[in-house]
């Protein structure tokens, strides 16, 4: 099914893997995706001495999904369906975050506040495997259930799975049981003050503080913040950013059409490439975070940062990033076909323009149009951003120096 140069990527992948890994199968033997699964995840699991497969067929029970173990043992990350598309770097991060080796596992801190949820945390994430803003989500959600043997996560593509996503207006959308958390595009650090907000935390009484040391600590995560970063990390110098998000308040606006170089983009796709080239240098990144103590005088600075609350956090207006997916202007697409690592395509036989392709990049892919009804266009009453100019007025910031 994967053909040999992603099987070979995949061998250097997983070359350095410490513990065994097993892909438990359970699969309705009467679905026709049942094979195209085990022969996925056959074809993975070739690619390691320290990775298996093992089925478990059932009948009649519509069941598709396989769940990943550590040395025997659950470690709460599920699968129903087949992880190919933009969800299969989800599937790989899943084995390397496991094994400690991963690229956006969470600084000590917030892995302080992942540990510290209590309670039966049972996560559901509802994708479309061409959907750009599902993996992130996927990802976050796989790390803290990793991290925390409370949480529970599942994904689960609603192309497989129609009937049962028939509740599901937009993707990624996160359900803690049967209530909605989530929809749409979201960080790590996002989606953990929506479970803290929703599940008990018992944080240790008494922790340890942690100290780091940099040449260099920038406050801010927007585009300056990432420019100083860079240039500061080019120069050989260890380099950390502490922001409430990387992108900062660019991160809000629709459209930009004034970045030399780049005729049009939006905020949000902006911030994702301010996040991509900061993950191009050794720069540590420590988001959610607002500063609450700092020490400029001596030669050796202190910053004291806190976890940033969600009131903190900006508004986003509806329609112009609001995760509400009945407020927000969306294009309502049919389930596309998906494109798989050897170019077959799975699932629903519509597939969208060129035109829904890049409106589903910028906004939270929708579900068929008969699942939801249209949202009216809100272009004509939403209001325009108020600018700043250089004459004193109520729209103007004031600076205190």
């Amino acid at each position: 099914m994967l053909d040999s140069a992603i099987l070979q990527q995949l061998r250097e992948i997983f070359r350095n893997l410490d513990a065994h890994y097993t892909f438990r199968l359970i699969a309705d033997s009467s679905r026709p995706e049942a094979e195209e699964m085990r022969a996925f995840l056959a074809d993975v699991a070739s690619t390691s001495d320290r990775l298996a497969c093992e089925l478990n067929q059932t009948f009649q029970d519509n069941s598709l999904e396989f769940s990943l173990l550590k040395e025997g043992v659950e470690t709460g990350v599920t699968f129903r369906g087949i992880p190919n598309g933009h969800e299969f770097t989800s599937l790989l991060l899943a084995v390397l975050n496991a094994d400690g080796k991963g690229k956006n596992l969470p600084d000590e801190a917030l892995t302080r506040r992942i540990q510290a949820l209590r309670g039966d945390i049972c996560l559901t994430t509802y994708v479309s495997l061409t959907c750009t803003n599902c993996p992130d989500v996927v990802q976050a959600l796989n790390i803290m259930a990793l991290l925390n043997p409370s949480i529970r996560h599942e994904m689960v593509d609603g192309a497989l799975f129609q009937s049962e996503a028939a509740k599901v207006q937009a993707v990624p959308s996160v359900y803690a049981g049967e209530k909605l958390l989530h929809v749409g595009r979201g960080s790590l650090g996002e989606l953990l003050e929506k479970l803290e907000a929703e599940f008990e935390s018992t944080p240790a009484t008494d922790p340890a503080p942690i100290h780091r040391d940099f040449d260099v600590l920038v406050l801010g995560g927007g585009p300056a913040g990432a420019s100083a970063a860079i240039y500061s990390a080019r120069k050989g110098l260890k380099v950390g950013v502490v922001a409430g998000r990387i992108g900062g308040q660019v991160k809000e606006t629709v459209g930009i059409e004034n970045l030399i170089s780049v005729p049009r983009t939006t905020g949000a796709q902006l911030a994702d490439d301010l996040r991509t080239h900061l993950t191009e240098y050794p720069i540590e990144l420590f988001e959610q975070r607002t500063i609450e103590q700092a020490e400029l005088q001596e030669k050796q600075k202190t910053i004291q940062p806190s976890r940033l609350r969600p009131s903190s956090l900006p508004r986003e207006r509806a329609g112009a990033g609001s995760a509400c997916p009945a407020r927000r202007n969306t294009s309502v697409v049919a389930w596309p076909s998906v494109p798989t690592a050897t170019g077959r395509s799975t699932g629903a036989s519509t597939s969208p323009s060129s035109a829904e392709a890049t409106q589903a990049s910028r906004q939270p892919s929708t579900w068929p149009a008969s699942a939801r009804a249209s949202p009216s266009s809100s272009s004509s009453t939403r209001s325009r951003p108020t600018r700043c100019c250089r004459r004193k007025s109520a729209a103007c910031p004031t600076w205190t120096f």
